[in-house]
């Protein structure tokens, strides 16, 4: 399949943080890949990506604080401009579009993942389980809030029961044509959810819901989503700027080489799972013995 027929989206505005994660999360992919897909960037800073000689042929699309705020729609709910940067790349495009958080990594080629997307097949980050019984406390307790509900969806009032599977949404990936449906269904299923009860996962709540009717596929193995690590943010920017400029022409995989030199993602993420996963009782008594979870300490036992 042509890279003109495979697209990586991305949306990027705002903080310096956020930017810094996408050329990263971009670096991860264009390391890997003979033949990338095209890139495609939304941001309100096209000038700080093309610092970085190794984007040349990204399609940047300008976001301006009006289309911001219109995508942010009456109740300003700052996860629906994903959705609506979805819809408006499902529109420009006829392909496959894959999404990533700007927090991603992809540990593949990504041509794998864009490989086994399909008419109502599509990808999501993790299965969280489902509202009923997922190890996390927050979807546990929007299953409880949906019950006696309904929501209007394909014209018709429908629940959202707790056997529904909850899918991270830091990856996304579908055909355009699927998009085109389906988007708008996840668009107007948000604004009732958030709406109601605004809570930053109803956007994933409404994705998990519609691309939950077809055949939803987990990219854990192949995409690290570090959300749980924003503590390296301002470590990533002066990483980022140090690499310009002491290598002005250097590549995206040369970024990522001094990524992987400075940092291990993986296992820090692992140690900050692992950490989670105690009862909150045990992790408020380690944190008094001095014993707690300290990502610091954890960056210099890798170095």
């Amino acid at each position: 399949m042509s890279s003109q027929n495979r697209y990586l989206i991305y949306q990027a505005y705002g903080s310096q943080a956020i930017l810094t994660e996408v050329l990263f999360s971009a670096a991860s992919v264009l390391a890997q890949s003979i033949d990338p897909p095209q890139i495609v960037i939304y941001t309100d800073q096209t000038d700080w990506f093309r610092q970085y000689r190794w984007l040349e042929g990204t399609q940047y699309i300008p976001l301006n604080p009006t289309m911001l705020a219109t995508w942010a729609g009456p109740d300003k709910f700052v996860h629906r401009v994903k959705i609506c940067i979805l819809a408006d790349a499902a529109t420009q495009f006829d392909g496959k579009l894959i999404y990533l958080d700007s927090d991603t990594l992809v540990m593949t080629d990504i041509n794998k993942l864009f490989g086994v997307i399909g008419p109502e097949v599509h990808l999501t980050h993790t299965n969280e389980g489902s509202l009923r019984d997922s190890a996390l406390r927050l979807n546990r307790k929007i299953g409880q809030y949906m019950r006696g509900k309904s929501w209007m969806i394909d014209g018709q009032p429908k629940s959202i029961g707790l056997e529904t599977q909850m899918y991270n949404a830091g990856v996304l990936g579908m055909t355009t044509a699927d998009g085109q449906v389906l988007l708008p269904k996840v668009l107007h299923l948000t604004d009732q959810l958030y709406h109601t009860w605004p809570k930053h996962t109803m956007e994933q709540l409404a994705f998990s819901y519609v691309l939950g009717q077809h055949q939803v596929i987990d990219t854990t193995a192949s995409v690290l989503h570090y959300w749980k690590l924003k503590a390296l943010r301002p470590q990533l920017i002066d990483l980022a700027k140090q690499q310009l400029a002491a290598q002005p022409d250097h590549s995206a995989r040369d970024l990522i080489q001094a990524l992987n030199a400075r940092y291990d993602f993986p296992t820090l993420l692992a140690h900050q799972n692992a950490w989670d996963a105690k009862p909150s009782i045990w992790r408020k008594i380690l944190t008094l013995m001095g014993k707690g979870w300290d990502l610091q300490k954890q960056q210099l036992l890798h170095n």
